[in-house]
């Protein structure tokens, strides 16, 4: 906007007119300041210095232009710095006040920025929810001691986070897998619009005050541009916008960011739009801002949501960035992440702006109130949500975050068209036996912030519970998807911790401590004859499906059963592995006399399953003795050994050297699901990591407890009584505590070296 749009508008009265144009130009600040640097240089001509003050504003061309011919040096002018004047309560207001504003008051960064420049927002902002702004990376040195609180209570870091040395890892930008069966299937029916928009700024220059150095940096953003246009990276048809005011009076989010600088200072008497840029192409799709709210921030908008585009687009603006990260140095901290002008965005500096089309909208109110929206709008006759999400710090990362909204949203879209079937429970679920078990210390800290992350069903965190709180047993809490570990992520890292005493969250990947204990020595006589049971279970779920129990997308369970049959077909032409049978009335009688577990029909009742749900289940028999799959039993595959009551020619050893072939030719023909942080994702999340779970009874003379308490110490085991006579005589039965840090060889070769210990002791 220039000054002479003020004119323009007639309809304002003198003293309106006159209150705009000094607030425009700042003419208040500049009076003030140049007054205050008169008093402080006591110049015996203040006329003449107020003289050469001024003519210090002007630029280079404007003194040739008007003629003006008086040399350097110009005097600078001494900032009046004065406490906030809150136009709004907001996040600074709790942590700046009179009492330590002389803490903070003569601070200068190292770009001469101030703590007025920071708080120019509450002067000026009757909306914004913060009141400060990041106007150089120095800011979180120079005033450390403030921002931190700011952005410990804006991103919601409690106290754990606070010791961390680092809460924000930076690495390359991830990108969208396609062929994922929600997002391409789903969003083109209810997704009107998506808009992705990361901010970034480059290395060793101050965000606002536009001077010389950021024009300069305007002009090798520009240079970029056209570089990556030549070289066909940036479509043809993206053009620098010449009519930038009509432009952002046309685009309204662009709009708001440009209110924003506003009234955070950023557009001073001296520069509007000058100094800024902007690139666009012929439908707006595709938006570069320079020197706006910070240096670069490229804008992505898709409006036809169909098939790959979401990932397309995304994945097209991830290599952009990695082109631009090339060229210029983005200032980032490891403790922040990429440092933005906007506190909201610090850390991956990506927010997202969704329209989506949701029927019975104005029912769910409420619940829209709740998912935190940095902004959001109801459009009742349209059944439209416009919203705006923030992509905020300690976050796993960017696409964690995408996913997170996307699942939430198409939940949304899931209570909408069912609204009137579904009882869904915001309350706590306070009616538990055990409260003490880690599983509901777990859900009781974090039900907080979870209760209104609503996944793909429509269901909160309660749904995940409903059964569970029957009978409290460790293995009947279970997620119908993948993404359940992407919004209830919170949820896992408490349980782990209470479970197993592991900071999951600190864990950027899938550890792998230590080789598998040598085992070429154990022989099956040395441990055999003590053995009552042996039983492992290795769980493994197909890449992108939904876990077998979600009824939703039951045709994936028919899918996930022809691949495995594919695969084993595969593998039976170069050598017999083994047999596929359908689980129907017929083949029970196989199962039982193969002592094959069927952990879905034990849960059938609980989860309101049919016995023949889904359709398309099933068990493999291998060739070697011992070993079997489920097909579509909770997990889409269970590889199993199953051996009770061996006998003197079974050998331990060769199952499991033949279990982890049997999985390791699997594995080349099918991608399991995998995570970098919780490893393989099991339906049950007790057996995510490596998906092992492990039982072994052995019979023991006379054992004493604080033998088994001290042997399993520290080996990942608990044990339990499964049987006691009167001679002191036992059969203990040892379980695996936990499925998490290991590899499955290096699992179980220790755990058959232990068995062959506890037996020889």
């Amino acid at each position: 906007m220039s000054s002479s749009t003020i004119y323009k508008k007639n309809t304002k009265s003198k003293k309106e007119i006159f209150e705009e144009y000094l607030k425009f130009h700042d003419l208040e600040s500049l009076i003030s300041e140049m007054t205050n640097s008169v008093v402080h240089s006591l110049d015996p001509n203040p006329i003449v210095y107020m003289i050469k003050y001024l003519t210090g504003l002007l630029t280079d061309e404007e003194r040739a232009e008007y003629n003006i011919n008086i040399d350097p040096p110009y005097p600078q002018g001494v900032p009046i710095v004065k406490f906030p004047n809150y136009k709004c309560t907001n996040i600074l207001s709790n942590y700046l006040t009179k009492n330590n504003w002389y803490d903070y008051k003569y601070i200068k960064t190292s770009f001469n920025n101030d703590i007025n420049k920071l708080t120019h927002l509450s002067d000026y902002s009757k909306t914004d929810k913060i009141g400060i702004t990041i106007v150089d990376k120095d800011c979180l040195n120079s005033f450390n001691a403030l921002l931190e609180k700011i952005i410990y209570d804006v991103h919601d870091i409690n106290e754990y986070k606070k010791s961390c040395d680092i809460l924000f890892k930076i690495g390359n930008s991830p990108k969208l897998q396609k062929d994922n069966f929600y997002f391409s299937n789903g969003l083109p029916n209810y997704v009107k619009s998506l808009k992705f928009w990361f901010s970034r700024n480059v290395e060793g220059y101050s965000y606002n005050n536009i001077d010389k150095r950021n024009g300069k940096l305007k002009d090798e953003i520009e240079k970029f541009i056209i570089n990556l246009k030549n070289e066909g990276i940036l479509p043809e048809d993206l053009t620098k916008v010449n009519d930038m005011e009509n432009f952002i009076e046309e685009d309204l989010d662009i709009k708001k960011e440009y209110q924003w600088m506003n009234e955070a200072g950023f557009i001073n008497r001296n520069y509007t739009l000058n100094e800024r840029g902007i690139w666009a192409n012929d439908d707006n799709s595709l938006i570069i801002l320079i020197n706006f709210a910070n240096h670069f921030e490229i804008i992505s908008t898709i409006k036809d949501c169909e098939g790959d585009k979401i990932q397309d687009n995304y994945n097209y603006i991830v290599d952009i960035l990695k082109q631009a990260k090339v060229k210029f140095s983005f200032d980032v901290v490891p403790k922040y992440g990429y440092i933005t002008s906007q506190v909201s965005l610090l850390g991956g500096g990506f927010k997202i702006i969704g329209l989506f089309k949701l029927k019975n909208i104005k029912k769910i109110e409420n619940i829209i109130k709740q998912f935190n929206f940095a902004e959001f709008e109801i459009k009742e006759k349209e059944e439209l949500l416009l919203f705006t999400k923030e992509y905020h710090l300690c976050e796993k990362d960017i696409l964690s975050f995408l996913y997170k909204m996307l699942i939430n949203s198409f939940g949304l879209k899931t209570l909408c068209d069912n609204y009137n079937n579904i009882n869904i429970n915001f309350n706590k679920i306070t009616d538990f036996k055990n409260i003490e078990n880690p599983i509901m210390m777990a859900y009781v800290h974090t039900f907080d912030k979870l209760k209104y992350e609503i996944n793909l069903n429509g269901n909160n965190i309660n749904e995940i519970f409903e059964y569970y709180k029957l009978t409290e047993n460790e293995e009947d809490f279970l997620f119908t998807n993948k993404y359940c570990y992407n919004i209830y992520n919170q949820f896992i890292y408490k349980y782990f911790y209470y479970k197993n005493n592991i900071q999951l969250e600190i864990i950027n990947f899938m550890e792998r401590p230590e080789e598998p204990r040598d085992i070429s020595d154990i022989e099956a006589h040395d441990y055999i004859s003590n053995i009552d049971n042996f039983n492992i279970y290795v769980f493994r779920n197909i890449k992108d499906y939904p876990f077998p129990i979600d009824k939703q997308y039951n045709q994936y369970n028919e899918k996930s059963v022809k691949l495995i049959k594919k695969v084993l077909s595969n593998i039976n032409k170069r050598c017999k592995l083994g047999e596929y049978f359908d689980i129907n009335k017929e083949s029970l009688s196989i199962i039982k006399n193969n002592n094959i577990t069927i952990f879905h029909k034990d849960n059938m009742a609980k989860y309101n399953l049919d016995y023949d749900f889904p359709k398309n289940r099933g068990f493999i028999i291998f060739a070697h003795p011992h070993l079997y799959a489920t097909i579509n039993d909770i997990n889409h595959i269970n590889f199993i050994i199953s051996n009770n009551n061996p006998n003197e020619k079974d050998d331990l050893k060769l199952d499991m050297e033949n279990l982890i072939n049997i999985i390791n030719r699997f594995s080349r023909e099918i991608k399991f699901a995998f995570d970098d942080k919780f490893g393989f994702l099991t339906t049950c999340p007790k057996y995510m990591g490596n998906g092992i779970k492990i039982s072994v009874d052995i019979k023991f003379k006379k054992i004493k407890e604080e033998f088994l308490n001290k042997y399993t110490e520290d080996k990942n085991m608990c044990w339990s009584v499964v049987n006691k006579n009167k001679n002191g005589n036992a059969v203990i039965r040892f379980e695996n505590k936990s499925s998490y840090g290991q590899s499955e060889t290096e699992m179980l070769c220790n755990w058959l070296y232990y068995i062959n210990e506890l037996v020889n002791d």
